[in-house]
C-alpha cells in the first residue's frame, strides 16, 4: 500500500523546483500533478486584486525575489488599510 503524505509548498517554490531540479519522466508526471493541484487552489481576494493591478499573482515568499516580495507585502498592507476604511465608512 502506498503511504500518503501531505506537502506544503508555495507556488514560487514549485517554480524554483521546476527551474532547478532535473526530473525524469516519472518524477515529471508527479510534479505536473502537484503543479496542477496548486493551480486549482482558490486565490485570496488580495491575491486577485494584486493580479488585477500587476497582471500576475504575487511572490508570497522571498525565495523568488526579495523585490517582488516587498511589493507584495506593501500591497497587502494597503489592501487591508483600504478594506478597514471601507468598513469604517460602512461600505
Amino acid at each position: 500500500m502506498t503511504e500518503q503524505i501531505s506537502l506544503e509548498l508555495t507556488r514560487e517554490e514549485l517554480q524554483l523546483i521546476n527551474k532547478y531540479v532535473e526530473l525524469n519522466s516519472g518524477t515529471r508526471q508527479l510534479f505536473n500533478k502537484i503543479t496542477n493541484a496548486y493551480a486549482k487552489l482558490p486565490k485570496t481576494p488580495v491575491e486577485e486584486a494584486y493580479n488585477r493591478v500587476y497582471g500576475e499573482y504575487p511572490a508570497t515568499t522571498q525565495s523568488v525575489s526579495i523585490h517582488r516580495y516587498d511589493i507584495w507585502c506593501g500591497f497587502q498592507k494597503g489592501y487591508k488599510a483600504a478594506k478597514a476604511m471601507d468598513w469604517a465608512k460602512g461600505k
